[in-house]
């Protein structure tokens, strides 16, 4: 089977659904036991995910772990974000919850950690950054991004994907499930996730113990150069630690089964 037709059988199994909070629409998609009777986990996708993304880790999990994977709101704002996210959790009476995010979820993740450390159990982060400040050399001057048509910066972004290389048939697959991602998107929504990372800086020292850290990452992941990747484990140097030699930028797509199971053995054997 595809990850497509596999991505379009689990969407008739968990259909995703929208909640506004604050102001603020999200697409949700909540799947596993009460929370009162099992872990929790926040999926928070990348810059081209939404929160269907994670649908092998959904679906692996499932069974034992409360499992909240979001979709932002058009809002280039990460500090709005985070707040929105402990929202969510309020709503669902979650009080503490493991919070993994990926490349611009990452970000977020810790940003929610900075501003609600009681509120987390583990954070993970996961092919992402510590200090976004590098990315306006890779993708714009934020004022330039914002004047740029929405159509022409998703145009660079998917130019960008295709010319990723391809050392396994998977890698072809996963281009065709973020062109399919990518539709699932408007322009407006899109920009606002690029703007909200081009508008940050270092997130900072967080206020958890190293035990309370997971960091991923692949070496050959095209979108966050290595200087970045030895940053992020410099700064998290007490934290656990697993790194994919091959696995591009969503390894949780391309590592499916090893990645669910970091997750599984992290947050379920505590």
């Amino acid at each position: 089977m595809t990850l497509i037709a596999d991505l379009e059988g689990f969407r008739r199994d968990f259909p995703e659904r929208t909640v506004t909070l604050q102001g603020l629409r999200w697409r949700l998609i909540e799947a596993g036991p009460s929370p009162a009777s099992s872990p929790t986990l926040v999926l928070l996708p990348g810059t081209l995910g939404t929160g269907e993304i994670f649908w092998q880790q959904i679906r692996a999990l499932a069974g034992s772990v409360r499992v909240l994977a979001l979709t932002y709101p058009a809002v280039p704002d990460v500090r709005r974000l985070a707040d929105g996210v402990v929202a969510l959790l309020d709503r669902s009476a979650i009080d503490r919850a493991h919070v993994l995010g990926s490349s611009l979820g990452g970000y977020l993740a810790q940003t929610v950690a900075l501003r609600h450390p009681g509120r987390v159990e583990t954070v993970f982060v996961a092919n992402s950054l510590v200090d976004a400040t590098p990315f306006r050399t890779l993708l714009g001057d934020p004022s330039q991004v914002a004047a740029m048509p929405a159509a022409t910066l998703r145009a660079a972004m998917m130019a960008s994907v295709a010319a990723w290389p391809e050392a396994e048939p998977i890698f072809g697959e996963l281009k065709a499930v973020l062109r399919l991602q990518a539709s699932r998107m408007s322009g407006r929504h899109l920009k606002a996730r690029v703007l909200a990372l081009l508008t940050e800086g270092d997130v900072g020292p967080l206020p958890l113990a190293p035990d309370r850290l997971v960091v991923i990452d692949c070496d050959d992941d095209p979108l966050i150069p290595p200087a970045l990747r030895v940053q992020v484990r410099q700064r998290y140097a007490g934290a656990e630690f697993h790194g994919f030699e091959r696995g591009g930028h969503f390894p949780y797509i391309t590592r499916a089964e090893a990645y669910s199971a970091i997750i599984r053995e992290r947050i379920c054997a505590r």
